[in-house]
């Protein structure tokens, strides 16, 4: 592996804490791939993805739930060390279920599923990399699938700003219209409580962005 990849390679998931000569051998036994996209490029799709896992080097992609023609609904961003694919390598099913699209220039490095699936195999501190990346999406998504369960506007809010706290820290960026799409509330009744918790300086509002001033606001909430 060429050395400016060894850093990188080492903070994904599944190598982490794997000795240099491990991650060299590993990458000298695979067919593993580099490419490049464009802003605006799609990288998988629904109609059209490989079985390869995907790790960004730099650049940004967008994760998109996509509907009716090419309507689509923001779910994620994805940025350096992020991955994508993972479920489509391991599950039998036949259909990918969002698309990835380049939202910057970006730079992916791509493992085909069977020789991950053979890495897995033969080394088990890869092997329990994996299953302790898929424990942290499942109580991900289980906090998500809570977030909106929750009755009230203030509490899905307050739910969806605790969990993208806990996974990107106190600076989130997203737009009212789009925060409004992702927790499934109006506009009218997002304004309303976004204004309370910056009343109560639990938060700050910045343009695209929201500031957590207090997350034990939020919890308490």
């Amino acid at each position: 592996m060429k050395a400016e990849h060894l850093d990188f390679v080492s903070n994904l998931f599944p190598f982490r804490n794997l000795k240099e000569r491990t991650i060299n051998a590993i990458f000298e036994e695979i067919n593993y791939s580099i490419s490049t996209f464009d802003k605006g490029e799609v990288i998988f799709s629904p109609s059209c993805f490989q079985k390869k896992i995907g790790f960004v080097i730099n650049g940004e992609c967008a994760v998109e739930r996509v509907r009716d023609g090419d309507d689509a609904i923001y779910l994620n961003t994805l940025t350096k060390c992020s991955s994508f694919g993972i479920l489509s390598v391991l599950s039998p099913d036949s259909e990918y279920p969002t698309r990835i699209r380049a939202i910057k220039n970006a730079s992916v490095l791509f493992i085909p599923a069977e020789d991950f699936l053979a890495v897995i195999k033969k080394y088990p501190s890869v092997s329990m990399n994996v299953i302790g990346f898929l424990s942290s999406r499942i109580g991900f998504l289980n906090k998500k699938i809570a977030t909106f369960s929750e009755k009230s506007t203030l509490k899905k809010l307050a739910s969806y700003l605790l969990l993208e706290y806990g996974e990107k820290g106190a600076r989130i960026s997203v737009s009212r219209t789009k925060l409004s799409s992702e927790i499934g509330v109006g506009r009218a009744s997002l304004y309303r409580d976004l204004d309370f918790l910056i009343d109560k300086k639990i938060i700050e509002v910045k343009q695209k962005e929201i500031i957590i001033i207090c997350p034990e606001g939020l919890e308490r909430i």
